[in-house]
């Protein structure tokens, strides 16, 4: 990550991590026919929090990771399993 003006910037290979990882949430989301709002509901955050995983829009942490794959019922590690380009 670079800093710029006083503003975090994500490097490419950053942005196509966090960009993967939001289509992977939202691709189990509509896979288990779960909306954003039960999604959210679950895991004690706000709709637009996780819409902007899901667009890549935010990065989250890893406890936030965690917080989804066990809302799913699934291991931490099958959120990092993205599908190759």
């Amino acid at each position: 990550m670079v800093i710029f003006m006083g503003k975090k910037i994500h490097s490419i290979e950053e942005e196509k991590f966090i960009k993967a990882f939001g289509d992977k949430v939202r691709s189990l989301r509509e896979k288990y026919n779960i909306t954003q709002a039960e999604l959210a509901d679950r895991m004690d955050m706000s709709t637009q929090t996780l819409s902007d995983i899901e667009n890549g829009k935010s990065d989250c942490q890893h406890s936030t990771s965690f917080l989804i794959a066990k809302a799913f019922g699934i291991e931490i590690h099958q959120l990092y399993m993205f599908e190759d380009e």
